[in-house]
């Protein structure tokens, strides 16, 4: 018997087929990125397949000036926020504009080394059962970061931010070290650096959760979609990240984040272990 969960997905699946304007549509949030953006977008419009309808929207969070930006690339928009709205509400700020089959949610920080797109829609394409997905996310060095990640509890942050080297089995359980690349597979939490998501469910959803004002939102985002699809990784392909990991070694970042995670458990309950 199909589930509800099911139900629900192909529901939404249904209710989007109506013919949208842009097979994708991208969302980056910029608090004084520029160059970072402008790296991507340089990479991008040269290996993005021509036949993929696109656009892409730059959130800015900032007073940095890049409404130039609109003129230096076709099919963009800059979109100037009033304040810093954080990750969330920033990548929110679209939701209303996107107008697309799939709508990738990308940090100002990513390098893209090959056309990821193209292959992540075809696989969308045919993986009606999957309403989010990711490809692999590597380093400059070329390792595979470890952003993909079963259920969040408080012992496995314990276990990230104290003892990484004292418990590092459960590190790389927590942080799926055990699960093959050779196909795609379902994943709990994805780092919100690169995700396409469907943008019919991106809306029904309303996007992310507004509480959280950056950190959390992406695990919590992960939650939801898993509740009435799936979230995978790709790991046909790939894009580059550099990831900072600020809130390591700031502590304004790392009070932010630690609220973030209070109000993620507040939510979905103060799982231990």
């Amino acid at each position: 018997m199909m589930s509800e969960n099911t139900n629900v997905l192909k529901e939404t699946i249904r209710d989007a087929e109506v013919d949208p304007r842009w097979d994708l549509t991208i969302s980056i949030v910029s608090y004084y990125n520029k160059k970072d953006i402008e790296n991507f977008l340089d990479s991008f419009y040269v290996l993005v397949s021509p036949s993929l309808r696109k656009h892409v929207f730059i959130i800015n969070n900032s007073t940095d000036a890049i409404q130039d930006l609109e003129s230096k690339y076709q099919d963009l928009s800059v979109l100037q926020m009033s304040k810093n709205l954080g990750f969330g509400a920033g990548h929110n700020a679209v939701l209303n504009k996107i107008d697309s089959r799939y709508h990738a949610i990308v940090n100002p920080d990513i390098i893209y080394a090959k056309d990821a797109f193209s292959d992540l829609v075809q696989y969308m394409d045919e993986s009606a059962d999957v309403g989010m997905t990711a490809p692999l996310i590597c380093g400059e060095d070329g390792h595979i970061q470890k952003v993909y990640r079963r259920q969040l509890t408080v012992f496995d942050l314990i276990v990230r931010y104290c003892f990484p080297k004292l418990l590092q089995k459960r590190l790389n359980y927590h942080t799926m070290q055990d699960v093959s690349l050779d196909k795609p597979f379902v994943c709990d939490f994805v780092q919100g650096s690169f995700l396409l998501i469907r943008s019919h469910l991106f809306q029904q959803l309303c996007g992310f959760d507004e509480r959280y004002f950056m950190y959390a939102e992406d695990a919590d985002l992960c939650r939801r979609v898993n509740a009435i699809s799936k979230v995978t990784v790709y790991p046909q392909t790939h894009v580059v990240h550099k990831w900072k990991k600020e809130s390591h070694c700031s502590w304004k970042l790392l009070k932010i984040h630690a609220k973030s995670l209070i109000a993620y458990f507040h939510k979905w309950g103060w799982k231990i272990v």
